[in-house]
């Protein structure tokens, strides 16, 4: 996406002077922001507030998720939030933290942790996830989500470290499938699915067959649509009649082409 390339170089000093990330990483480690460069440190969604930078805004959810799985902007994110919000846990105000512009840039970094953790948590990303969750608890009351964020995200307020747990128990003679998912009608990039881990030989005990055992464990926002379709290498597995499978949050077991609650 052209956003994710121009805060990319942003970060990287494209703007010139001071800006960059290095340089806002090094004033949030002192413990006090003194530039100008929130909109490419915590971009937020487009559609939240009105803004001097709008070619540094997200234009979707789906551009929040796609800035998660590009490595380089998400250790970047992590590593900023992680030292704010120690600063922030330790006392130190977000006046003083975010500096002149903090009646700005405080509400800016809640707006960022609320669509960031909640990009986190579509892509079953548990270090962004925590992060963002703990600036938000940093950041506002009770740790509550940006409402007007999470109103164009398309969720429901919830409070912060809310999502929801699936596990996929998988039976196959595929050597080493993965798991491919789709949450509130987006499919994750295949280079983001899920990868199973063995369980050993035969299978579980309420499953007939004679496969391998697999086990995927992943998370989503609370409420979220979750579909999940098992592949290995570029072949779908597509039972008689078949296509993805519904998940609900907790356990559930695929043999046969069936699903399974395990009995308790």
């Amino acid at each position: 996406m052209q956003v994710l390339a121009r805060i990319r170089a942003a970060q990287d000093g494209a703007e010139g002077g001071s800006r960059s990330y290095a340089a806002a990483l090094s004033e949030f480690r002192a413990g006090a922001k003194r530039g100008h460069y929130i909109w490419w440190i915590w971009p937020t969604l487009c559609g939240v507030r009105s803004t001097s930078k709008p070619q540094y805004e997200m234009p979707s959810f789906a551009c929040a998720r796609a800035y998660l799985l590009d490595e380089v902007l998400r250790a970047r994110l992590v590593e900023i939030t992680d030292t704010a919000t120690a600063h922030l846990k330790a006392g130190v105000s977000p006046k003083v933290l975010f500096g002149a512009m903090h009646s700005c840039d405080a509400p800016k970094f809640h707006e960022a942790m609320t669509v960031f953790a909640a990009a986190a948590a579509c892509e079953g990303l548990s270090v962004p996830f925590n992060v963002c969750t703990a600036g938000l608890r940093a950041v506002a009351p009770d740790g509550e989500p940006h409402g007007h964020t999470m109103s164009l995200i398309g969720l429901p307020p919830s409070p912060a470290g809310a999502l929801d747990t699936y596990t996929l128990r998988y039976e196959s003679d595929w050597a080493a499938p993965r798991l491919h998912v789709r949450v509130a009608g987006e499919w994750r990039p295949l280079e983001s699915a899920i990868d199973f881990s063995r369980r050993g030989g035969g299978c579980f005990g309420c499953m007939g067959g004679g496969g391998e055992c697999w086990v995927a464990r992943f998370t989503s926002a609370p409420g979220a649509s979750v579909a999940v379709l098992p592949f290995c290498r570029a072949e779908w597995d597509h039972p008689s009649g078949g296509g993805e499978y519904e998940l609900v949050p907790g356990v559930t077991e695929l043999s046969g082409g069936s699903l399974t609650r395990p009995a308790k």
